[in-house]
């Protein structure tokens, strides 16, 4: 059985895939372990999809796309 996570942080991005990995990160490393992470890509660009799979080792991290 899976915990539910005490919160959820939302992360919305549209163009910046050069530094959605930094953003991640600086949510993984916070010392509260118990949340979900969705980042949100509101007609992202090119490269943020990758830059956020990047993480998919991590099941607290999703990625969830909405093109425009």
């Amino acid at each position: 059985m899976v915990a539910t996570p005490l919160f959820t942080v939302l992360m919305p991005t549209h163009q910046r895939p050069d530094v959605i990995g930094h953003a991640i990160r600086s949510v993984l490393a916070q010392t509260e372990r118990s949340f979900e992470l969705l980042v949100v890509g509101d007609g992202a660009v090119s490269g943020t999809e990758e830059a956020v799979r990047a993480f998919a080792k991590d099941p607290r991290v999703r990625w969830l796309d909405f093109p425009k």
